[in-house]
């Protein structure tokens, strides 16, 4: 009989992973809402992931349509378009690992100052605190904005040493399943 197996699981554990397609154009992108949640759900939603909630309906879909307006203004947001993805980042300071590379010069990560958590922001932090999610005297200070189409996605990772917990997670501007919905990451006991 075999010892069991100490690994720690990961998120992608949880989850059947998707096949990779090919990279597409960086040709300039305005995320969009494609859904028509009409059955709100009440509520956190516990999952079988440990320490992760679902907070469906976490904003309206006029709020959603305000943040896109907002996220897609080129005179107040610009995306990066140096990772597989478009990305924005407020608040603080982020270390960008570098690609791993068959080079054997070692590479070093870029370190960037994004730009301050904008004021169109606020109010959504402030509804963090007001549910619960976040401590009053501990709301989010960074964000990070990514734009995911097709099968694309992020790998499994260790965020920042800089953030503390819980890391929280809009998944707005598409459909799939999950309509306007927030989650919350927090470590498991």
């Amino acid at each position: 009989m075999q010892p069991p197996v100490k690994k720690r699981k990961a998120i992608n554990d949880f989850f059947i992973p998707i096949a990779k397609s090919p990279k597409t154009s960086k040709a300039p992108i305005r995320i969009e809402n494609s859904c028509n949640n009409t059955e709100p759900v009440l509520g956190p939603q516990k999952t079988p992931v440990p320490g992760l909630t679902i907070h469906h309906d976490f904003i309206s879909p006029t709020e959603e349509a305000s943040l896109l307006a907002f996220l897609n203004d080129p005179s107040k947001c610009i995306w990066r378009t140096d990772l597989s993805r478009l990305t924005m980042h407020f608040g603080g300071t982020y270390c960008l690992m570098p690609s791993k590379t068959s080079s054997p010069s070692p590479t070093k990560p870029q370190i960037l100052q994004a730009p301050p958590m904008p004021n169109e922001l606020h109010w959504i932090l402030q509804r963090m605190v007001d549910n619960g999610i976040s401590a009053p005297n501990q709301k989010p200070q960074y964000c990070i904005v990514n734009e995911y189409t097709g099968s694309l996605g992020i790998s499994a990772h260790t965020e920042n040493f800089q953030f503390s917990e819980p890391v929280e997670d809009w998944e707005g501007g598409g459909c799939g399943d999950a309509g306007e919905e927030f989650v919350g990451y927090e470590r498991a006991e």
